[in-house]
């Protein structure tokens, strides 16, 4: 359910919300709700009113909730008049929502006994990812349409590290000081996973070299980024990447840290990916490289 009819309808009467939804649903055999963070939140809550079969949520504290989603509205929606014989919910949690998932569970679902308890090593921001990446999403979906309990989600992060591995190697033989005063750092990005690494899909998701730059005495660091070009590149294999870092800040004592950066979200080194540093030395900015 899209976060658009989230919004649009949290706020509508319980029974004429559940008559618009039952309409929705009529044409279905089985109904399973899923959803992730907010969208897990306002999974919990649609599938009680849909008499929803099976419920799969992975972190519902996660995000932002929807407007309408008040803790009144929530605890609403719990109620036990919305129960429905033969429901079934499997939760998984992130690391870092455990307790505020288990406390919104207790909130909208006061069964007893119909609930599937399951907890992943990866913290909410990478959790998304992660299950699109490795397949486990489409997996639990499956098993959840066809009346199967889905597979244990413990060690998501442990598989998608593996199937994400990668290397970064700075390249200091090509990097340099360019024309006009600015440091260009090279290197090279190493996909170590078993499989090709889909870069379309890396780019679809934002996902690229960043830089943060912090020059001596700097409060906040600077920031730069390259996007990956290609649409694969294949287990063992490495690409070229350059970022270029201001004249202003590429001085002696500088130090440019090189890692994967999710737009607008995180920084992969946070959670024990690699990164490259180097500290700015008048050697590096003596190495001038031709336009």
């Amino acid at each position: 359910m899209s976060v658009h009819i989230e919004e649009q309808w949290a706020a509508v009467d319980m029974e004429l919300l559940r008559g618009r939804l039952a309409e929705r649903a009529s044409a279905f055999k089985r109904c399973v709700v899923v959803g992730i963070g907010a969208g897990g939140r306002a999974a919990l809550l649609f599938g009680r009113l849909l008499a929803a079969e099976q419920i799969l949520v992975w972190a519902p504290s996660g995000g932002v909730p929807s407007i309408g989603f008040t803790e009144t509205a929530t605890a609403a929606y719990g109620t036990r008049e919305f129960d429905r014989p033969g429901q079934t919910v499997h939760i998984c949690t992130a690391s870092d929502t455990e307790a505020a998932d288990m406390a919104l569970l207790r909130t909208c679902w006061p069964k007893e006994g119909e609930v599937r308890v399951d907890h992943c090593d990866l913290p909410y921001p990478l959790l998304p990812m992660a299950l699109r990446e490795t397949g486990r999403m489409v997996l639990a979906i499956r098993s959840a349409v066809n009346g199967k309990p889905g597979e244990k989600q413990r060690d998501l992060g442990q598989s998608w590290r593996t199937a994400f591995r990668h290397k970064i190697d700075l390249d200091l033989a090509a990097s340099g000081t360019v024309p006009g005063g600015a440091f260009r750092l090279a290197g090279q990005f190493q996909n170590l996973g078993p499989r090709p690494l889909d870069l379309d899909a890396l780019n679809a998701e934002r996902i690229l070299m960043g830089a943060r730059i912090r020059p001596p005495e700097a409060e906040q660091p600077h920031e730069r980024r390259f996007q990956f070009t290609g649409s694969s590149l294949p287990a063992g294999e490495a690409m070229p990447f350059h970022i270029v870092v201001d004249r202003d800040w590429a001085m002696e004592g500088t130090t440019i840290s090189i890692a994967l950066v999710c737009e607008r979200s995180f920084w992969f080194d946070n959670y024990g990916f690699p990164r490259a540093d180097l500290h700015l030395s008048d050697e590096h900015r003596n190495h001038r490289l031709v336009a």
